[in-house]
């Protein structure tokens, strides 16, 4: 059991809510001040959860505000910020640097994030449905579970990236770094890999169904069965590295 002070009582807070406490937590913008001994539940409780919640909602609406307004006066760098929840469906932020930013839950609807740094961002659960993310930086970034259905990913960096279980349906990745990226779980049907890189990425239940592989790279790839890497190679994916030519061989040929 956790506590909840409300204008000086103390009440219970019953486990069925300890998820919506940890969210205000988490979301580092209201304070709730949690105890452990006393005992006690009634409307106190929930005028304390409703204050919180309707100041979280206020401060997240002014936070993307003056967020989009910074952006129109040209500044670009966001980093570190915290947008957890916030709604951001058809936005622009094309160029803007949001590293380590945290879009946990966020909506990002068709945003326009063309080139944008999301380096080590926090994108878990997002929304990121038909967003334009190509040529971004998504190194690092943690993806899981996002929908990236028919997101333009072509020419992004994901390497290292955590995409487990997120849904790449109909997405365009064409000459996209996914090297060393987790797609454990993930969701690739009519996907576009041509030209992508995914070596050393994690691949173990992974969907893929009637994906554009041609010269996708998945040398080294983690969980591919000896009947897919069959597949893919017919496809026009490159599984493994061509040997490279001794030197001797090479310096002989010369002479």
């Amino acid at each position: 059991m956790l506590i909840c002070r409300y204008q000086g009582k103390i009440t219970f807070v019953k486990k069925y809510y300890k998820n919506q406490i940890n969210s205000l937590k988490h979301s580092k913008i209201v304070s709730v001040s949690l105890l452990f001994f006393k005992f006690g539940i009634g409307e106190v409780y929930f005028k304390c959860i409703r204050e919180n919640l309707n100041k979280i909602l206020r401060e997240k609406i002014m936070k993307v505000e003056q967020l989009l307004e910074r952006y129109a006066a040209g500044e670009r760098n966001f980093r570190d910020t915290d947008l957890f929840r916030a709604d951001l469906n058809n936005v622009n932020l094309a160029g803007a640097s949001l590293f380590r930013v945290n879009f946990f839950r966020a909506n990002l609807f068709r945003a326009n994030l063309i080139g944008v740094n999301l380096y080590n961002a926090t994108l878990i659960g997002a929304n990121l449905y038909r967003a334009n993310l190509s040529g971004a930086n998504l190194s690092g970034a943690d993806l899981t579970r996002a929908d990236l259905s028919g997101a333009n990913l072509s020419g992004a960096d994901l390497s290292a990236a955590d995409l487990s279980g997120a849904i790449l349906s109909y997405a365009h990745l064409s000459y996209a770094d996914m090297s060393r990226t987790n797609l454990h779980k993930a969701t690739l049907i009519d996907t576009n890999l041509s030209g992508a890189n995914l070596s050393g990425a994690d691949l173990r239940d992974t969907k893929i169904i009637r994906v554009n592989v041609t010269e996708a790279k998945f040398v080294l790839g983690i969980g591919l069965s000896r009947e897919m890497k069959e597949e893919l190679q017919q496809q026009g994916a490159i599984i493994e590295e061509m040997p490279k030519e001794p030197y001797a061989s090479r310096l002989l040929s010369l002479m």
